[in-house]
């Protein structure tokens, strides 16, 4: 597995999918810049639901590049934690997990956790990665 770290605009980033965290009652900021309407609209449908961690994948968005856009529900602004950053790394990887996607962009490092800089946002995310799709079957048959 390979991960770079990379500072870039979304709406440019030609990827399999970009995971983005979204805060309840806000709207993203990587997006917003753009004036992306569609994603506006989804926010405000409710179907990315009302508790951290749950997700919602879509697909082929137009005036983003990457096939895809992984939205993960981090709760209320205010209350997210170092402990709730972990569980929706981890969250936003089990939901691709399935899906076949190759490669990964994730805009999870840009959400603001107290006490906690980029650099530790990077490698707890690469963690939650590891820990997600680590498999051991070294004694398999």
């Amino acid at each position: 597995m390979y991960y770079m770290a990379k500072h870039t605009d979304p709406v440019k980033q030609q990827a399999d999918c970009l995971i983005i965290g979204v805060f309840m009652g806000v709207q993203p900021q990587l997006l917003d810049k753009h004036g992306n309407d569609y994603l506006k609209q989804i926010l405000q449908s409710g179907d990315l639901g009302t508790e951290y961690g749950q997700t919602l994948l879509l697909q082929n968005i137009p005036g983003l590049a990457a096939q895809r856009v992984l939205l993960v529900n981090c709760g209320k602004q205010e209350e997210f934690s170092a402990a709730v950053f972990r569980k929706v790394a981890a969250k936003s990887i089990q939901a691709l997990k399935q899906t076949g996607v190759k490669e990964v962009i994730s805009y999870l490092a840009d959400l603001s956790v107290k006490d906690h800089d980029t650099a530790w946002k990077i490698r707890q995310a690469i963690e939650s990665v590891a820990e997600v799709l680590y498999v051991f079957d070294q004694f398999k048959s």
